[in-house]
C-alpha cells in the first residue's frame, strides 16, 4: 500500500534524467501496485500504464521548463499539483466508479 505514494510524492522525484526503460519499469511497478488495491483488468491495466508513462513525461517536460526558466511559473510545487491532476483526470476515465473511491480512499490513507 506505501507503493501507492505515486500519485504525488514519486512523481516528485523526476524522471529527466531516467531512461525510457527505467520510467517503462516504474510506470509498470506502480501499475501493479495499482492492481492490487482494485483488481484491474487487462484494458484497465494497459490504459493505467500508458497514464502513468505519460505522466513522467510531462514531468520531465515541466522541470526542463522549471530548469530554463528558474525565476519563472514553474516550480516543483506546480509539477506535482499538474502530474497529480493529470493522474486523477485520467484514472476516472479508467477505473470504475468503485475502483475510484477504493482508489482515492487509499490515497487519503497515506
Amino acid at each position: 500500500m506505501a507503493a501507492l505514494l505515486f500519485a504525488g510524492s514519486t512523481f516528485a522525484q523526476g524522471t529527466s534524467s531516467k531512461s525510457e526503460e527505467a520510467v517503462k519499469e516504474e510506470a509498470m511497478q506502480k501499475t501493479n501496485d495499482l492492481d492490487a488495491i482494485v483488481n484491474l483488468t487487462e484494458e484497465q491495466r494497459s490504459q493505467v500504464l500508458k497514464v502513468f508513462v505519460s505522466v513522467q513525461h510531462q514531468e520531465a517536460s515541466l522541470e526542463t521548463q522549471m530548469a530554463n526558466n528558474p525565476e519563472g511559473r514553474i516550480d516543483q510545487d506546480f509539477i506535482n499539483k499538474t502530474t497529480q491532476g493529470q493522474v486523477m483526470n485520467d484514472m476516472v476515465k479508467v477505473l470504475t466508479a468503485e475502483q475510484y473511491d477504493t482508489y482515492k480512499l487509499s490515497l487519503k490513507k497515506q
